[in-house]
């Protein structure tokens, strides 16, 4: 078993996740899947040396195909996305 601080402190720091940004329970996963993944992406990069048979593994369209999953999800309000509200 691992330690889970070292994540949620990579993500609250290093990701500023202080507090979820959306409202509603949906929103909030949502936000906190695009996280995690932004996270495990940033692990298996750094970890690139020993992985990399992994990636030649998985096809560039696989991956391609996951994101758009994800983003697929997202509302359909950029503007959202681009105005934060502390500097709002």
């Amino acid at each position: 078993q691992g330690m889970v601080e070292p994540v949620f402190s990579h993500l609250r720091y290093r990701q500023g996740l202080n507090r979820f940004r959306r409202k509603g329970l949906k929103a909030v996963r949502l936000e906190f899947s695009l996280h995690a993944m932004a996270y495990n992406l940033s692990r298996v990069l750094a970890m690139g040396g020993f992985y990399a048979g992994y990636w030649r593994r998985i096809s560039d369209s696989a991956v391609i195909k996951a994101l758009a999953r994800v983003i697929s999800r997202l509302p359909l309000r950029p503007a959202l996305y681009l105005v934060d509200a502390a500097t709002a």
